[in-house]
């Protein structure tokens, strides 16, 4: 199928433009994560809906070929909770088109929980898909022949259920409604006109419906033609008592604000268009776009009666600086909120805004990440009681999808020993962990933290404020280590949205505990008692239990044979490891009695009783060796050597030093 350039002059052209739209802080009770990329290119004109149990994302991905035979698809994105992604690629397509880029679909979830979609495949057909599973696969339900050129159709259910498509026929120079009705997607009414000739209204499209309890209501744009010249386009309100089937008269919505007024401007001086109408209990709230002279548009609220009448006067939601286009309307509780995109200095973004004490306040919702793009087209879902928020960002002619989701998480805190090692055992009583308080944003509200020996304490607690014991801005905390054993520090960040997040988990281990004394092997020694010889390895075995880390160890020469030392005092070792492995090498020891003292230390510092071993040597090896020489001269200039050294008697006395 084909769709040509059906509006080849610039007035009907920019009409068609006009069904794409132009072109931190966060509202209060929405809390929100950081905007993040759903699809990464090529996602233009998306548009969400919402089922039982999903939600459903579906944007025009635009392929452009040779001789200008361009093609169209539509994929879509569905999720359950929000988290998870299915993907459907080109569910519907290819579509030919030319011309420059427009949206042709609508999107609306009926009473049997399917996924309907209405798509201009030609200039004169519009496809009826359906999915009845969530958006995992689309049948074609029906292909319907439109009198004229059409364009993008609008798809909707009624109060009672029945379907309704309504189409923007060209007729001439002129706009026009029709519309048609099924019970099941599958075989339609003939088209009907919506605005009869004798409203008087030659351009009339960009339909908005709105189902009621009992009743159908339909908010469309128009232009009378009296109004040619001036193109002051008009919002119009159509009702329906059977579900659609037909249509009271159009009721024109004049708005005029007191200042207006009392400027004595007519209606017709103010353009008002790009309607969006929902309809909520025994009343209507209705947002579009409106302009006055050459003043940048507005985005208006207004409460509606359902007879159609003001309930409360329309008023600006937008901040009227810029302007702004394609409003959207969505409600939560009794809070009315509004988004939309604005255009300021070249550049967009996205909107919400809430009334806030008798006023609207509007926040930037795009960001700072995203100011160097374009953010357009918005559209929010619920699903449960979570608003989800969508929209097109381009940036270099690159189309990426976003998604802005409820604040569900914050991030774990990041925990950092300060005067211990995780790895390691220590003696220390008192510790300090430090922390890097997480990004988040909706802000952080405090932390709750746990300090014990429980190697299972998980801090399942109801999460609500009470437990914050640290304010947001701490980032230490000072512990006392009471027993030996392994400690827990547990961590958990509460932010503003109420969120809790998993613990951090960070462990020390007090040891008082000394590892067990040296157990020495002996020595081989000659029948006399006598070590084999004065260069030998003294080993010894760890004792039974903890492995230690290293060996503190003395060697002391306690005199010739014949000195006593029995009573030698002990001498004391040095407080650190000084051996890595249980023995000590020794090389050519004097003759006499020696006695060598060890002690086993643990990584934690802890040192065992010393053990000693004596021994004694009588093999003694000579040797002649210096170990350091030295010279001088005195004040009237005489030389002086000083060696130092050892053995120098051994085999006779020196007689030459060179």
């Amino acid at each position: 199928m084909n769709i040509r350039p059906f509006l080849s002059k610039s007035f009907l052209f920019s009409l068609l433009l006009a069904l794409a739209g132009t072109s931190q802080a966060y509202a209060h009770s929405l809390s929100w994560e950081d905007p993040r990329e759903l699809l990464t290119e090529n996602a233009r004109f998306p548009k969400a809906v919402s089922g039982r149990d999903f939600m459903a994302v579906v944007w025009q991905e635009f392929v452009r070929r040779p001789l200008g035979k361009n093609e169209i698809y539509l994929s879509l994105l569905t999720s359950s909770d929000g988290v998870s992604w299915q993907r459907n690629e080109r569910f519907a397509g290819p579509f030919a088109y030319q011309g420059r880029d427009v949206p042709i679909y609508s999107l609306v979830v009926d009473q049997r929980n399917r996924i309907l979609a209405a798509v201009t495949a030609d200039e004169d057909t519009t496809l009826v898909l359906a999915s009845g599973d969530g958006g995992a696969a689309f049948d074609t339900l029906s292909e319907i022949k439109s009198r004229t050129t059409s364009l993008a159709p609008t798809i909707s259910v009624s109060s009672d259920g029945r379907i309704l498509l309504f189409v923007t026929d060209e007729s001439g120079d002129f706009l026009s409604l029709y519309y048609s009705t099924s019970e099941d997607g599958l075989s339609w009414s003939s088209f009907q006109t919506l605005v009869p000739p004798q409203e008087g209204l030659v351009f009339n499209f960009l339909p908005s419906h709105s189902a009621g309890a009992d009743r159908d209501y339909l908010v469309f744009q128009g232009l009378r033609s009296e109004d040619l010249q001036s193109k002051s386009y008009q919002l119009y309100l159509k009702s329906s008592l059977d579900g659609g089937r037909t249509w009271e008269s159009s009721r024109r919505l004049s708005f005029l604000d007191e200042e207006e007024q009392a400027l004595g401007l007519q209606d017709t001086e103010i353009v008002n268009q790009r309607p969006l109408l929902k309809a909520w209990f025994n009343e209507l709230g209705l947002v579009w776009e409106r302009q006055r002279g050459a003043r940048p548009s507005q985005i208006y609220y207004v409460t509606l009666n359902t007879d159609g009448g003001f309930k409360e006067p329309p008023e600006p939601v937008s901040a009227g600086g810029s302007e702004a286009f394609s409003p959207r309307l969505i409600r939560r509780g009794d809070r009315v909120y509004v988004i939309w995109f604005d255009r300021s200095e070249g550049n967009e973004r996205v909107f919400l805004a809430s009334r806030e004490s008798e006023r609207w306040t509007s926040y930037d919702l795009s960001g700072r990440s995203m100011a160097a793009g374009n953010s357009m087209f918005p559209h929010a879902v619920f699903l449960g009681p979570d608003l989800y928020i969508f929209w097109e960002y381009r940036l270099e002619n690159v189309s990426k999808l976003i998604i802005l989701q409820p604040d569900q998480s914050v991030e774990t805190p990041a925990l950092r020993a300060v005067n211990f090692d995780p790895g390691k055992a220590s003696r220390r009583e008192e510790v300090r962990v430090s922390w890097i308080e997480p990004r988040d944003s909706s802000g952080i509200d405090g932390y709750d933290f746990s300090w014990s020996q429980s190697r299972f304490d998980s801090m399942e607690h109801d999460r609500d404020p009470q437990r914050v014991k640290l304010l947001s801005g701490s980032n230490s905390q000072d512990l006392l280590a009471d027993s030996e054993g392994t400690w827990y520090f547990r961590l958990a960040v509460r932010d503003k949205a109420g969120n809790w997040s998993e613990p951090a988990v960070l462990s020390y281990l007090r040891d008082l505990t000394p590892p067990p004394s040296p157990e020495y092997q002996p020595p081989e020694v000659d029948p006399e008692g006598y070590l084999t010889a004065n260069s030998f390895t003294l080993s010894w075995r760890p004792g039974a239990g903890e492995a230690p880390a290293g060996y503190s160890y003395t060697l002391q020469y306690l005199g010739p044979e014949e000195a006593p030392y029995e009573n030698v005092p002990p001498v004391a070792l040095p407080g650190r490891p000084q051996l890595a492995q249980p023995r000590v090498v020794l090389n050519n020891l004097d003759n006499g009695i020696w006695t060598l003292a060890a002690a086993a230390l643990d990584e934690a510092g802890n040192m065992s009783p010393a053990n000693s071993i004596t021994f004694r040597l009588n093999k003694y090896i000579p040797v002649t060796y210096i170990s350091n020489v030295s010279s001088g001269e005195d004040a009237e200039g005489i030389l002086s050597l000083r060696i130092l050294g050892r053995g120098f008697s051994e085999g006779g006395e020196v007689e030459r030093v060179i």
